[in-house]
């Protein structure tokens, strides 16, 4: 006997044929989890003209594999992203995608989701990438691989603010002066000042002249969580998307 989840809303993340008719959808739910599951028939059903990306469903998943029957499919809500406020979403997408597995459950992935596309969808061209770092950092935060960026990895001392730094993977901040040849060059970030690191380590990353450092150290970083193949999004809109 099939099984049926007792999940209500599903944030649709991807899509990509299947067949004739139907179509694979990648969803996260509102339990946290990653799921794959086929929906037959879409092509030619009513669904169709709503499986649109940032959209959220209502619906029912059946089957006891890892690729789902997903049915009685209602639209709930929409998140309406134009512009380059769209292809900043497609990159979130593609973040999930990247860092999730199928049948995963990553705590807190729905809530930092939905923050960040109701803050795009009414953002203006100086907030936008302060909502990308900030969802950064917290999808690093949620699955671990956000260092303590406030302090040093030896002694727990708190960074000095005109001091220079490094983050070192799987180490943590260091002094340039605490570096030496055991450390291979691709685990090293570049090094920036200590108030830098602080104010990421609050995600408190609006201040425009920092911008750039803010996008280095969040690369860096996503680099061990995701890999290092290049983002589709990044191909695709490189000039648009921050």
């Amino acid at each position: 006997m099939a099984i049926t989840t007792s999940v209500n809303k599903y944030w649709l993340i991807s899509k990509r044929p299947f067949q004739e008719t139907s179509i694979i959808v990648e969803l996260i739910t509102d339990t946290d989890q990653r799921v794959s599951a086929i929906i037959k028939g879409a092509k030619k059903s009513k669904f169709h003209s709503y499986l649109n990306p940032f959209i959220c469903l209502h619906g029912k998943l059946f089957g006891k594999s890892n690729l789902k029957k997903f049915a009685s499919i209602e639209p709930i809500s929409q998140y309406n992203l134009r512009g380059i406020t769209l292809f900043c979403g497609f990159y979130l997408n593609e973040l999930i995608l990247r860092s999730t597995i199928n049948g995963q459950v990553l705590e807190g992935i729905t809530a930092i989701y939905t923050d960040a596309l109701k803050k795009l969808e009414f953002s203006k061209k100086s907030t936008i990438q302060p909502i990308l770092r900030e969802f950064e950092l917290n999808l690093l935060d949620i699955s671990g691989y956000l260092p303590n960026l406030a302090r040093h990895a030896f002694n727990d001392i708190s960074l000095q603010d005109n001091n220079s730094y490094v983050l070192v993977n799987e180490i943590g901040i260091l002094a340039i002066e605490d570096l030496n040849q055991q450390y291979e060059p691709q685990y090293i970030s570049q090094a920036f000042q200590g108030y830098i690191w602080k104010q990421l380590a609050l995600k408190t990353v609006d201040d425009p002249d920092n911008f750039t450092a803010y996008k280095t150290i969040t690369r860096f970083l996503l680099r061990f969580l995701i890999g290092d193949k290049p983002l589709n999004s990044h191909k695709f809109f490189y000039l648009v998307v921050p």
